[in-house]
C-alpha cells in the first residue's frame, strides 16, 4: 500500500558505558539486516537501521515514534525465562508503549511463499478486519485462509457467517 519497510536491529549497551561504545558491535548486526533486505521483494522499498541504546524496547518504541510507523512486526522466540514476563523482556515493554499497531510473530524458517494455510481465530471486534487483511497477504501468495470462531452458544445452527467479506466457520463448544 505504497509504504516502506524499516528493517531495524538494536545494539544494547550496558548503562555504565556510553552509547558510543556500541559502535564496536556494528559488524555483528550487519548480517541480520542483510538477510532482511534479501528477503524483501524487489518492488518493496526497504530501509535499514542499526540503532545503539541502553534499552532495546525504548530504542524500538522511540524509533517507531520518530519514523511515524503504522505497524511494527516483532519476532518472538516462543518462550521467556522469567515467570513475571508474558512474552519477554523486550516484547512486553514494547507492547505496553507501542505507538502503532503491533504484530508479534513466531517464525520457523520463514519463507512467505511456503505458507499455505493461515488460521485466523476470531471473535470479531475492531482488530478482526486487520487480522483478515494481514492473512490476505499470504492468500495472494497462494495460501488458504481459514477463519474460525468458537462459540459457547449456538448461532441459529449456522455453519458459517460472513464478516468483512471473509467466510468464518462457526464451531459450537459449550465448555468455552
Amino acid at each position: 500500500k505504497d509504504g516502506e519497510i524499516l528493517a531495524m536491529s538494536v545494539i544494547k549497551v550496558p548503562e555504565q558505558l556510553p552509547v558510543s561504545s556500541g559502535k564496536t558491535f556494528l559488524d555483528e548486526k550487519k548480517p541480520l539486516i542483510r538477510d532482511a533486505v534479501e528477503a524483501c521483494p524487489p518492488d518493496v522499498q526497504i530501509n535499514t537501521l542499526i540503532r545503539v541504546g541502553h534499552s532495546i524496547p525504548r530504542a524500538i518504541t522511540e524509533t517507531a515514534k520518530l519514523r511515524d510507523c503504522d505497524l511494527m512486526i516483532l519476532g518472538w522466540r516462543g518462550w521467556t525465562w522469567r515467570q513475571e514476563r508474558i512474552m519477554g523482556s523486550t516484547i512486553d515493554p514494547v507492547v505496553m508503549h507501542a505507538p502503532c499497531d503491533l504484530l508479534i510473530v513466531k517464525f520457523r524458517d520463514f519463507k512467505p511463499e511456503g505458507i499455505k494455510n493461515v488460521l485466523v481465530p476470531t471473535i470479531g471486534g475492531i482488530h478482526a478486519s486487520f487480522s483478515y487483511e494481514i492473512a490476505t497477504i499470504f492468500e495472494r501468495l497462494g495460501g488458504k485462509i481459514r477463519a474460525v470462531r468458537i462459540t459457547k452458544d449456538r448461532i441459529e445452527d449456522k455453519k458459517f457467517i460472513f464478516e468483512d467479506g471473509v467466510k468464518i466457520e462457526i464451531h459450537h463448544a459449550p465448555s468455552v
